[in-house]
Formats: structure tokens, sequence, C-alpha cells
């Protein structure tokens, strides 16, 4: 990632090494980032998901009929590594067209609309034909299957989503723990001066150009409105928007707004990474509290019901724990949460974390969970005495009563075999 920001940056973008280091910089310590690589089942792809950006951006301003087609292969192949990247391809590609000389503009646009057009379908087909050939038909359920078109409440989600969206740039404390405005205020002042930089560098097409420039920041608001429920790991987009304006800020500041530029950006960066390592503390403080609670309840296990490590269990969980109370206590999608607290209570992700603890379980199937109710529902609960037990060949834990997730399954026919929680 860090090398695609540097190559945009200097080679497409012409940015002096200062100036590019900077903007990288602001851009990496961006503290939404630090959601999806949290996200540790698709964390290590999204490097190679912003090379193909930049790939995308080098194939466009190449600009042959090859190249083009080369562009959208390579922009589909990166949706396919995480959808949200079809968002930074149509920024990338608007980016170009404000950054070109005039002579080129339309021209560009033309070969800007052909890789999109080329990279959305190209994905849509392959995505197909690998769930035909897999028989998965959920393979366009993260995204694309939950944009919402529904206009009769439509000022409503504008406001709605913009408010998402200003918690989200000015790291509200409730979802980041700590609450600092530079980055909002670099956010609002590279847009100001990257829409100056069009007035004076830009002799036709100003308007055509500010428009981009409109279209690009208001894309984090335009897809929460279009996908409300879209997390903060997904907005893989913010940070490379944050690039781009912050770049293409550099070029056209001179002398002493030129400092007062730089400084405003290295003390953005100090608190973006402040923000970011509030969130790591958190992040590792909840995973020693978890791991703590799976060593006791291994002992537990071990001292009162002498389980055999060589044999498999079954695990049902019922209820959820709530986070326990600590120093860099929060709670924001996977940051903070414990293993015991996910998805109320999933019992598949508790038994995968204590398996990796010693504990030789696995989860129950749906078809258990149903006979072990009667004797779950009268089991104390945690932290009482007896909230640990072991019922014919299956390990209970109580956390609590049947969280609304988990009564789910006593409203529906079992399938009689384990099944397996969207997550």
């Amino acid at each position: 990632m860090l090398i695609s920001f540097w190559f945009l940056l200097t080679n497409i973008f012409d940015l002096d090494n200062l100036s590019a280091s900077l903007a990288v910089s602001l851009a990496i310590t961006v503290p939404s980032l630090f959601f999806i690589f949290m996200f540790s089942t698709i964390a290590y792809a999204i490097g190679i998901g912003y090379l193909c950006i930049l790939l995308v951006a080098h194939f466009l301003l190449r600009g042959g009929k090859t190249d083009l087609v080369i562009a959208g292969l390579i922009g589909s192949f990166s949706i396919a590594i995480y959808q949200p990247f079809f968002i930074l391809i149509l920024i990338t590609i608007i980016a170009v067209w404000v950054y070109c000389p005039d002579e080129q503009l339309f021209r560009r646009i033309k070969n800007g609309v052909i890789v999109f057009i080329i990279s959305l379908p190209a994905y849509f087909i392959i995505n197909r034909l690998f769930s035909f050939l897999l028989e998965d038909q959920n393979t366009l359920s993260y995204v694309f299957k939950h944009v919402n078109f529904e206009f009769g409440a439509i000022l409503r989600s504008v406001h709605k989503s913009w408010d998402t969206f200003w918690d989200i740039i000015t790291l509200d404390e409730k979802k980041f723990g700590i609450h600092h405005p530079w980055l909002a205020i670099l956010y609002l002042l590279t847009i100001g001066i990257t829409i100056y930089s069009v007035l004076v560098n830009s002799k036709k097409y100003k308007i055509v150009r500010i428009f981009f420039i409109v279209c690009i920041s208001l894309v984090p608001i335009v897809t929460l409105f279009l996908i409300p429920k879209t997390p903060i790991r997904s907005q893989i987009y913010l940070p490379f928007i944050v690039l781009i304006f912050t770049g293409m800020s550099f070029p056209v500041l001179k002398s002493w707004l030129k400092i007062v530029f730089t400084v405003l950006v290295f003390v953005a960066i100090i608190n973006n990474s402040v923000v970011t390592n509030y969130l790591i503390a958190s992040t590792i403080v909840s995973y020693e509290l978890d791991s703590k609670l799976a060593a006791e309840i291994s002992h537990e296990l071990q001292s009162k019901f002498k389980i055999d490590d060589k044999k498999r269990y079954t695990l049902e969980v019922v209820g959820f724990k709530l986070p326990s109370a600590h120093e860099f206590e929060i709670n924001t999608e996977v940051i903070g949460r414990s293993f015991f607290q996910f998805h109320q209570g999933d019992r598949n992700r508790i038994a995968a974390f204590l398996r990796i603890h010693g504990v030789p379980v696995e989860a129950a199937s749906d078809a258990r969970r149903l006979e072990l109710k009667p004797f779950a529902t009268r089991m104390p609960v945690y932290p009482e005495d007896g909230w640990i037990q072991l019922y014919e060949n299956t390990i209970i834990l109580k956390f609590g009563y049947y969280s609304r997730v988990q009564r789910q399954l006593f409203r529906t026919k079992p399938a009689g075999k384990k099944s397996r929680e969207n997550n």
C-alpha cells in the first residue's frame, strides 16, 4: 500500500519527494484504515488491491486500446479482492480527469468511462461464473445487494449519511476513543486548495474540473447514502481521497503558505497516529482479557470435568459477554470487541478462539442446540459457579439469556447440521 501510494504521487501526479512523503504519511495514518487491518481475513490482500489501483491509473494514462482493456481487467481483480475497491477505481479515474492537461481532458474522460465499464461488468461476469462452479450464491452479498434506492426518505438518509461521515472524518470519540479535529480540518482545507489550483492553473474547463473535485469529496457521503450499513472497515477509499487531495494541494502553495500547510499536515499525522495507537491498545487489551477468560475456561474444564485433550467436544454458547471495563475501552466494529461478545455470542468464533487456547471444541449443530435448551436455560449465569457445564459431550458456556441472534434458531426449523452465522 505504501509503495502504491508513493508511486501514484511521484510517477503519475509528479509530486516531489518531500510533498509525497507527507501526503502518503497522512493517508496511511488515517485511523479508519486500522479497522480493515484488524479484519484479518482480508487485511493482507488490501495492499494488493491498492497496487491494482496504481496499475489502473498507469494503464489509463497510457491510453492505448489494449492498455484500457488491461486497466479494466486489473480493476475487476481489485473488486474481487474487496468489493469497495470499485469506488477507488472511480475516484482514480476522476482524479486523472482533474489532473490531466486541458487538451487531453475529453479523451481521458472517454478512456476512464471505458475502463470503468470494463471493470464492473467483468467482475460480475467472473463472479457469477465462479459462483456457478462453486455452487455459492452469496458471493455478491457483502456490498452490492445492500444498495438502497428507496427515495421516500431521501432527506433523512442524506442527513444520516452526513452525520456518519462527519463522525468518521472528525474522529468521533464514541467510534475512535479519542477525538481530534485535524483530519477534518485538513480534509476541508485540501478540497479548497485543490479547487483553487484548478482556478489558477487551468485555462479551460474549470467548472468541469471543479465538478469532478466536488464529486470525489462527496463519494463517502454518497456511498453511505446508497449503502447505509457500510462499516468503517469498508471505507478504504477515505485514506485514498485524503492522499489525492493532499497531493494535489502541495504544488499550488508557495513560500510561507507551503510551510504552514506542511506544519498542519505534520500535526494531523501525529494526531492520527495517537488515535490509531489508542485503537491498537484497546484491541490488545481486549484480546488479553479474552485470553485470560479462555485460560479460566480451560482450567475449569480440566479441573472439574477432566476433559480429554485428544477428544473433540461440541460447544454451545448462551448469551454473550459484555466488554470488560478498562482504560482503553472502545467498542466499534471489531475494535476492542470481545470474541465472547461478537455477533451476540457466535459459537463458531468462540469455538475457534478456544481451540487456539487448547480447548478441543467445535460449534454445536442447530439440532444439538435445540436439544440442549432445557438444560442450558436452568444453568447459572457467568460469573456464578456452574456457568460452565459439560453435558453429554457438549461444553456449555452461559453468559446470560439467549441473545436476539441466538433466539432466531428457535423460530426456524434446524437443518440438523452445523450452521455458520454470517459475520
